[in-house]
């Protein structure tokens, strides 16, 4: 090993070097070790995703058969979705030929799966686990370009078993970092963001958590930046977690620290020690165990003419300042990634980067500390309490301390579990403490955390104090909340005006407890004490009912059911919308006012038209099909009570012209003596007027809008010319006639061989599908084009030969048209199919 410095190590363990990449230490075996998950952009141009398993003494095996794809300009997180008790991969970015966002599972065994959640496809911003809206169950949040913008997306975990997608009011951004701690100390999770977002705007923005799934911009002022990255730790261990920023600001580059004021209120703090970077990695970490936050950075900065590198630790010195500690890093890590951990367990963190370096490589480098400082373990948390009310529980306890890390500085990590040993608020620690990812603790610097959505059951929690080391304290001797008493009872969803409603409780309360109903406005018809109940209500809207239960001195949380109440759905108003259209219109919107006691709408609709959007409301999109007809479009409104009184619109369809009878005239021509000859058409009875056509063009000129068309014949063509003509109206046009065919000569005898000029043969006519078209001179011809004898074009070959071949037999038996284009000529040929 090469040592440098007198404080790391880099331990030579063979991990692929990466840039445009990401690293983070997890224990995913749980065998007490933290491994390594990597992924990025290789030297050699490949993306890579690769897992590393710690096997001890400084070794590390890559795990064989990751089914994840190898991403870069991305992120990925650790984390248990699941509550199985190992931790799980989100993952987003770009792959050799698209980009992803997707959920894995560790099943254990070093084997990972591909869930079936579907995400939006991201690369470029971040992801994170979170719980955002203190239900206990780790969110996924999504931030990133999906292609078209940049957006953010929360998927709320339900019960560990699926995502519910819910837009956040965060902002999208790439080059981009999103952090998240709860900077107020008020119980939930705020969120920092810092990037470019869809304005083009460089943002560093702070939000606050509503709780109620929603963000609101804090006042706040940082310095927009990009290609950088955002931390939170509490530096000078006040309780309150401070921002180390660094990114590109445009035109310079920065590193900032922003001091919390424990008011909501945020002080930038001057540190010229810090150097500006952009393309960074920039981290918070005691690396030296003396209690308090020091910051490593890796990234580029302003030189003149160049990018200087600096890959270095800066000493915290407890004073608002830091100094560079001046480590002779063998390798520079820039437009990459770095993360504590102490992955060889002695007591001090160690780092691992990724990145470029001064050369243009790409490394991905462990190295190990080698301080001589020791680290303690924090004191096991005390004074526990719990109260769980209306499904809610908040739960308490005292400060730790630490013979290192100031006791404000420390933060707390929880589980809560229930009696099947199922995880609902997840801790990623082993029973013994150990954690599996280094982390601050999910109840961040808080001695109190609510929990709610819970059901009314008994739980189990414990919680364990972390250092800034990230070493976890014992957990303190489980403690238990919640009853065994319910207060569950069904309603149904919907009812009309007067419907009697029964209402049955279905908790575990005997006949001996005391039931406290409140039916609001209801009528209660007939019940008492634990029920059943028949009620009614004499108004429409959302009406609730509420139950809480007390028995042998415990008290159930309140359960509380919606149900709406109709009266019978309103007329539909006056539809709007086209009255006169044609066959073929596509995307045409009709609707009627908004009826307020309405669930849905019925729309019934004449033969040929079809709704595409907006099937059961108000506002429907729909489309004419080529045989849509005339009539009236009827439409009622619907809810749990009935239909009411329809509204209708009568709609003329125009229909399309339909196709012209094939034109009828004299069969042969001498174009000499003959020089103009008519046709005529009985036409298509939907059609106002007619364009006709001749083939080949060089055989003539036809003219005619109306059922007759007149041929101007060329003196110099001699052959079999077709004709034809198509209808046209408002509405657009039909397709082709069938061909007339007509034979052209120059001279006052017409032929009975209409092929013997022609140096085009095609052969054997009659055939049984096979046709030979042998053409001399062929280097001239351009094109071969088969017609049926209604005139549609049903093969062509470019590529002319002197003998070319064609099957015809798949199209049927019947009169079939050949066209020979040449550079000076065209020629058609008949032949018949048997």
């Amino acid at each position: 090993a090469f040592s440098f410095g007198q404080s790391f190590t880099n331990i030579n363990a063979g991990l692929t070097g990466l840039h445009w990449s990401d690293v983070a230490w997890g224990d995913y075996d749980n065998d007490g070790d933290l491994d390594a998950l990597v992924a990025g952009y290789t030297a050699g141009n490949n993306p890579a995703t690769k897992l590393y398993k710690n096997e001890g003494s400084d070794n590390f095996s890559e795990v064989s058969g990751l089914p994840i794809p190898g991403t870069y300009i991305g992120d990925f997180a650790w984390g248990d979705f699941d509550g199985d008790g190992d931790i799980d991969i989100l993952i987003q970015g770009y792959t050799s030929n698209s980009q992803i966002t997707k959920l894995y599972k560790n099943t254990g065994e070093d084997t990972f799966i591909e869930t079936a959640f579907v995400f939006p496809a991201l690369a470029d911003g971040s992801v994170s686990f979170v719980d955002f809206n203190n239900d206990g169950y780790l969110d996924l949040f999504l931030a990133g370009y999906d292609g078209n913008s940049y957006l953010t997306k929360i998927f709320k975990n339900a019960n560990n078993i699926g995502f519910v997608e819910i837009e956040p009011s965060l902002p999208g951004a790439i080059k981009s970092a999103y952090e998240w701690a709860d900077y107020d100390n008020d119980g939930d999770m705020d969120c920092f963001v810092t990037g470019l977002d869809n304005s083009g705007a460089l943002i560093s923005k702070l939000f606050q958590n509503n709780g109620d799934e929603t963000f609101t911009e804090t006042t706040n002022i940082f310095t927009g930046a990009w290609l950088g990255d955002v931390a939170w730790g509490d530096y000078n261990s006040d309780g309150f977690p401070d921002i180390l920023l660094t990114g590109f600001e445009n035109p310079g580059r920065i590193a900032e620290v922003y001091k919390n004021n424990g008011d909501g209120t945020f002080t930038f703090v001057e540190t010229p020690e810090l150097p500006g970077v952009s393309h960074s990695s920039s981290i918070w970490g005691d690396f030296d165990n003396d209690g308090d936050l020091d910051i490593f950075i890796g990234g580029t900065y302003e030189g003149s003419g160049t990018w200087p590198r600096v890959t270095d630790v800066f000493l915290n010195n407890g004073d608002d300042t830091f100094s560079a500690l001046g480590l002779d890093f063998p390798y520079d890590s820039y437009w990459g990634e770095s993360a504590w951990g102490d992955y060889d367990a002695d007591g001090d963190l160690d780092l691992i980067c990724s990145g470029h370096d001064d050369a243009g490589g790409s490394n991905t480098i462990i190295y190990r500390n080698d301080g001589n400082t020791t680290n303690n373990p924090p004191s096991v948390p005390a004074g526990l309490t719990a109260t769980f009310e209306n499904n809610t529980v908040s739960l308490n306890w005292d400060q730790s301390t630490d013979n290192e890390t100031s006791q404000p500085g420390l933060t707390y990590n929880l589980y809560i579990r229930n009696e099947d040993g199922n995880i609902i608020w997840n801790s990623m620690a082993n029973e013994n403490g150990h954690r599996l990812l280094p982390a601050l603790g999910n109840a961040c610097q808080n001695t109190a955390w609510q929990i709610g959505n819970l059901d009314e059951e008994i739980y189990y929690w414990s919680v364990q104090a972390i250092d800034n080391n990230f070493e976890g304290s014992g957990f303190a001797s489980e403690q238990s909340f919640g009853t065994s008493l319910s207060s569950g009872f069904d309603l149904q969803n919907e009812a009309c005006i007067e419907e009697i409603v029964q209402i049955t409780y279905t908790g575990t309360g005997t006949s001996n407890g005391e039931y406290f109903w409140d039916f609001g406005v209801a009528v209660i018809n007939s019940g008492s004490g634990i029920g059943p109940y028949e009620v009614y209500w004499e108004t429409e809207g959302t009406k609730q009912v509420s139950l809480y239960v007390i028995e042998n001195g415990e008290t159930s949380g309140i359960t509380e059911n919606n149900i709406g109440i109709f009266q019978f759905p309103d007329d539909a108003g006056d539809i709007v919308g086209y009255t006169e259209v044609c066959q073929g219109y596509t995307g045409i919107e009709y609707s009627i006012p908004q009826i307020s006691n309405a669930t849905s709408y019925n729309w019934d609709l004449p033969e040929g038209i079809e709704i595409i959007n907006g099937s059961g409301t108000n506002i429907i999109s729909v489309d004419f099909s080529e045989n849509a007809q005339t009539g009236d479009f009827i439409v009622s409104a619907i809810n749990y009570c009935g239909i009411g009184e329809p509204s209708s619109l009568s709609v003329y369809v125009n229909p399309l012209p339909e196709i012209p009878e094939t034109p009828i005239g004299p069969d042969t021509v001498a174009s000499n003596i003959t020089p103009v000859t008519e046709y005529t058409s009985n036409g298509s009875p939907s059609a106002t007027s007619y364009f006709w056509d001749i083939m080949p063009e060089n055989a003539g000129t036809i003219s005619g809008s109306s059922s007759i068309g007149i041929v101007e014949w060329s003196v110099s063509y001699t052959g079999t010319a077709l004709i034809r003509l198509l209808g046209i109206n408002d509405c657009g046009q039909s397709d082709y006639s069938g061909f007339f065919e007509t034979y052209v000569d120059i001279s006052t005898h017409i032929s009975d061989n209409p092929n013997k000029k022609q140096i085009t043969k095609v052969y054997p006519n009659p055939t049984n599908g096979l046709v030979e078209i042998n053409i001399e001179g062929f280097e001239n011809t351009n094109q071969i084009i088969v017609y049926n004898s209604m005139g549609k074009e049903i093969t062509s070959i470019s590529k002319i030969a002197q003998t070319n071949s064609l099957d015809l037999s798949a199209y049927g038996t019947g009169l079939y048209f050949i066209q020979v284009i040449t550079e000076n000529e065209e020629k058609i040929f008949k032949v018949t199919v048997r």
